[in-house]
């Protein structure tokens, strides 16, 4: 998912936050003490929209339609939602809170702390004592259904005649034109990357240069490790080798 299609995912969640206001909690005796580890999960917490978590110190929390549950230093509690839209700097923050803490999401490439995966939403928690922070949602939301143009390997680019293409399926398929032929695939993440498996090829033949270049292109994808995204929200992967395949996600004219 770009990040146009993530902005539009995070107004859906925080229109339905505030259509349900302050969500009631289930029966709770009076003299229940804060103290108390409260349930994982309330009858009417809803479902689980997406995780969030941080490293050192290590927290994390699900977030449902109608709460949030969340484990920090040994803690365990529940945040029954009153969602709110804070604007600033035209940056939209959607915020679960109650007197019990809150948690912050918006917009931005986050990079877990410990192996660099990015994910789609900053998250910052707040919980009475301590502000923490980290990253939410799913990573592969990021690549998912989307389209890129191989626009450079390493320092040297692309030809504008030559098509190169990467296209990710939400099924785990990958494939596209490598210059010459055409390629498909699998691509699955793991908890500190990307891997692409079961490759194949078309067997068109094309001018010599073009086979060259297409050939250093598939060898490329068979070696990444890693993928990232520079300031323009465009794809970078990275190799094993230390290669990097640039990316624009903006369409370009072949001849």
């Amino acid at each position: 998912m770009q990040i146009k299609a993530m902005n539009q995912y995070v107004r859906g969640v925080m229109a339905l936050g505030m259509l349900m206001g302050i969500v009631g909690c289930a029966s709770v005796p009076e003299e229940s003490e804060p103290e108390v580890v409260e349930p994982v999960v309330l009858e009417d917490a809803g479902e689980l929209q997406m995780q969030a978590r941080g490293n050192e110190p290590f927290w994390m929390a699900d977030i449902y339609h109608a709460q949030v549950h969340y484990e920090f230093m040994g803690e365990s509690r529940n945040i029954e939602i009153i969602a709110d839209t804070i604007v600033q700097n035209d940056q939209q923050t959607m915020v679960f809170a109650d007197d019990r803490g809150s948690i912050s999401l918006w917009v931005s490439i986050c990079h877990d702390t410990m192996t660099g995966m990015p994910y789609p939403y900053v998250a910052e928690l707040n919980t009475g004592e301590r502000v923490v922070a980290g990253c939410a949602g799913h990573t592969d939301t990021l690549i998912a259904n989307s389209q890129w143009h191989i626009v450079a390997i390493n320092d040297d680019a692309v030809p504008d005649n030559v098509s190169m293409t990467l296209n990710f399926g939400d099924d785990g398929r990958l494939y596209g034109q490598s210059g010459c032929n055409r390629y498909f695939g699998r691509y699955t993440l793991t908890g500190e990357g990307v891997r692409f498996s079961q490759m194949g090829l078309t067997r068109m033949a094309c001018e010599e240069p073009r086979m060259q270049l297409e050939s250093r292109y598939i060898n490329a994808l068979g070696d990444v490790i890693l993928f990232d995204f520079d300031a323009h929200d465009n794809l970078v992967l990275h190799t094993a080798a230390g290669d990097k395949l640039f990316t624009s996600s903006l369409p370009r004219e072949t001849k």
